[in-house]
């Protein structure tokens, strides 16, 4: 049961995360972003968790798919985008004023 749970769970997280990650990405007004924005906060922490589940109950299944050379060189490659992405936001410039300034009317919007 807890598998099914869990397998509806990932679904769910993946619908939300999918439509508003592209809705997003579609509409980069930043009202719109706003807008969508909660969505996808909450159901990445969902996805996480669930993701967590899944990947410790299926474990056996994913030690074996990584023996194989295929799956070990797809989810290798994925990893190397995945930190190409990370050090290419996280090395670039931005203005600090600026930054600030979006951060502040980001907890005004969001209400915090």
């Amino acid at each position: 049961m807890f598998r099914k749970i869990i397998g509806v769970t990932m679904a769910a997280a993946f619908m939300a995360m999918a439509s508003s990650g592209l809705l997003m990405l579609l509409n980069e007004s930043m009202a719109f972003q706003f807008r969508v924005h909660p969505v996808h906060k909450v159901f990445a922490v969902v996805m996480v968790a669930a993701g967590l589940c899944h990947l410790f109950l299926n474990r056996g299944a994913l030690k074996a798919y990584l023996k194989e050379r295929g799956p070990l060189l797809a989810g290798a490659a994925l990893v190397l985008v995945m930190a190409a992405g990370y050090i290419a936001g996280f090395t670039r410039v931005l203005d600090e004023d600026m930054g600030k300034a979006l951060d502040e009317i980001a907890r005004q919007v969001e209400g915090d």
